[in-house]
């Protein structure tokens, strides 16, 4: 994904602390439902994935079972609306926090920056 971003990347990912990616029984629950390697992701383990083209620049908790607005809004928009429109999706992605428990995940926002 990192490869092919212009200016912003979007990420939404399971959330999971990193004593919960080192539990054995969770981590087969990941593998058996859903062929994940990890239960999840937190932004310490993220930042392990991110090329130095790259930097976190925001990182919100949601509620997965809820619609993601900023997902809604950015699969209808060109390169071009997103980038006119950067501000509106950044208050978006802010907006959209929920609270943490079953389901959750955690959403990044990288900028590219070069």
């Amino acid at each position: 994904m990192q490869n092919h971003a212009n200016k912003y990347l979007y990420c939404h990912v399971p959330y999971a602390t990193n004593e919960d990616n080192r539990n054995a029984e969770k981590l087969k629950k990941a593998w058996e439902n859903h062929e994940h390697y990890m239960v999840g992701y937190n932004r310490s383990n993220f930042e392990k994935l991110v090329n130095s083209n790259f930097k976190i620049f925001l990182s919100n908790l949601t509620y997965s079972k809820k619609s993601a607005e900023l997902r809604k809004k950015i699969e209808i928009m060109t390169k071009k609306e997103i980038h006119y429109n950067h501000k509106d999706l950044i208050s978006t992605f802010n907006k959209d926090i929920q609270n943490i428990g079953k389901g959750t995940c955690v959403k990044f926002l990288l900028k590219k920056l070069f």
